[in-house]
C-alpha cells in the first residue's frame, strides 16, 4: 500500500511551482494555468466532524478525511494547522506521502500524473490535541477539474474511545518508547481496520487520556464532566466545547464504545463500580437520544484486566437493552514481545488482534458477511 508515488515526483513539484501556486491562491481566482476551488467544493466529500467557515473546512478529531477525484493529472491544496498534524495522502488508494501541517501553506498532493481521473484521500491521522486543521481551497490544471468519487461505501460505524481508538503508537514496534505525534496513526488502529474490513465508513470520537467518568492522571476518583467523554461526544471539534455536534448529518448503523482503561487505570484513585456504570450507562442514553435504537457495542480492552471486564459486563446487563452488546478482550490477547507500541500502547500488529475480534461480532449483530478478506 505504500508505493504508488515517490517523493522524486512530488518534491521537485513542490519547490519548482510553489510560489506561483501559492499566488493564485492568494488571488482566489482562476488563472490561464490554474483553476482554483474552494475547500467546501461540491465534489470534495469529508468524513468526520467538520464545520464550515466562508468555502473552508476545519477539523480536529483523528481520522476525518476527505476524498474527491482529480481530471487533468494536477492537485494541489491550501491547507492550514493550528499547531502540528500530521497526514497521510492517498492516490487511488496507495499511500503517496505522510506530510506534518503547522501553519497556512500549500501541498501538492498530485502531479505528472495521467490526465484521467485519480482518487485523493487527504488522512488526518494525530488526534485533536495536535492541531486543529482547515482545508482552505484546492486547485487543479486549466483543463483539470474535480469530480465526486464513485461506489463510496453505504455502511457507517461509530466509535467512541481513548488512545487505543486514536492510533497512539501504533507505528512503534518497542513498548518502552515514549509518544511522538509522528507515530501516532488512526488509520493503524482496530477501529480503522474494522471498518476497512466492512468497506464502512466511520467516525473516530476519541481523545487520548479520556475515560467514562474519570480521565487519565485526575487526582480525583471522578473527572469534571465537560472533561470526560460523555461530553465530548456532543462536540463538532475534540477541543474546542462551544460547537455542538449536529448529529442529523450523518447517523451511523452501530456505536462501537471503547472506553475504561482510563477510568480504572489508578487503583489507589478510580471511580467505584457504581459510579462507573451509571456513567457508561448514561453515554449509552446519549447514544440513544440522538441515533435511536441503533446496536451500541461496548468493547473492553486489552490494556486492562478482569475488573473493566466486569464492570462493562455488568453495563450491558443493568442497560436491560437488547440491542446493546458486550465484546471482551483480555491482556492475554497481545504478545508483550511483538504487539506493542509507544508507551506500552498497542502497534498495529496488536490492533489488528483486536479488530479480528470484534470482526464477527459485528458480522451477527448487524447481518454484514464476513469474507476472505485480509484484516488490514
Amino acid at each position: 500500500m505504500k508505493n504508488l508515488m515517490t517523493k522524486r515526483v512530488l518534491i521537485p513539484l513542490l519547490c519548482g511551482v510553489l510560489l506561483n501556486v501559492t499566488g493564485v491562491f492568494a488571488q482566489n481566482k482562476a488563472t490561464s494555468r490554474y483553476k482554483v476551488f474552494s475547500g467546501t467544493d461540491p465534489n470534495v466529500e469529508y468524513i468526520g466532524r467538520t464545520a464550515q467557515n466562508n468555502g473552508s473546512v476545519s477539523f480536529d478529531w483523528t481520522g476525518v478525511h476527505l476524498r474527491t477525484q482529480v481530471v487533468g493529472g494536477y492537485l494541489a491544496v491550501k491547507i492550514g494547522d493550528t499547531r502540528g498534524d500530521y497526514f497521510d495522502l492517498f492516490v487511488d488508494s496507495k499511500l503517496a506521502k505522510t506530510f506534518k501541517v503547522s501553519r497556512d501553506t500549500v501541498v501538492v498532493l498530485v502531479s505528472n500524473a495521467t490526465p484521467a481521473a485519480h482518487q485523493v484521500m487527504l488522512y488526518k491521522r494525530t488526534e485533536g490535541e495536535q492541531g486543529t486543521a482547515t482545508i482552505y481551497q484546492f486547485m487543479t490544471n486549466k483543463n483539470g477539474a474535480l469530480k465526486k468519487c464513485t461506489g463510496t461505501p453505504i455502511r457507517k460505524i461509530e466509535f467512541i474511545g481513548n488512545s487505543i481508538t486514536c492510533g497512539f503508537g501504533t507505528e512503534v514496534t518497542d513498548g518502552k518508547a515514549p509518544f511522538l505525534p509522528s507515530t501516532e496513526n488512526s488509520n493503524h488502529s482496530y477501529a480503522s481496520i474494522v471498518s476497512r474490513y466492512f468497506n464502512a465508513d466511520y467516525h473516530l470520537t476519541a481523545h487520548s487520556g479520556r475515560g467514562v467518568v474519570r480521565n487519565y492522571g485526575d487526582k480525583n476518583p471522578m473527572s469534571h464532566p465537560a472533561t470526560t467523554m460523555q461530553r465530548l461526544f456532543f462536540q463538532t471539534f475534540d477541543i474546542n466545547p462551544t460547537v455542538e455536534w449536529d448529529f442529523s448529518k450523518w447517523k451511523p448503523d452501530v456505536v462501537v464504545i471503547k472506553l475504561g482503561t482510563n477510568d480504572l487505570s489508578n487503583p489507589a484513585i478510580c471511580p467505584t463500580e457504581d459510579q462507573f456504570v451509571k456513567g457508561y450507562l448514561d453515554l449509552i442514553a446519549s447514544v440513544r437520544k440522538v441515533y435511536g435504537n441503533i446496536p451500541v457495542i461496548c468493547m473492553t480492552s486489552c490494556m486492562s484486566g478482569e475488573t473493566l471486564y466486569q464492570y462493562v459486563q455488568r453495563v450491558v446487563k443493568d442497560s436491560n437493552d437488547k440491542n446493546v452488546h458486550f465484546v471482551g478482550l483480555m491482556p492475554s490477547l497481545l504478545n508483550v514481545a511483538t504487539d506493542f507500541g509507544a508507551c506500552m500502547h498497542p502497534n498495529y500488529e496488536g490492533q489488528k488482534k483486536m479488530a479480528s475480534i470484534l470482526i464477527p461480532h459485528l458480522s451477527t449483530i448487524l447481518g454484514w458477511p464476513m469474507t476472505n478478506k485480509v484484516v488490514e
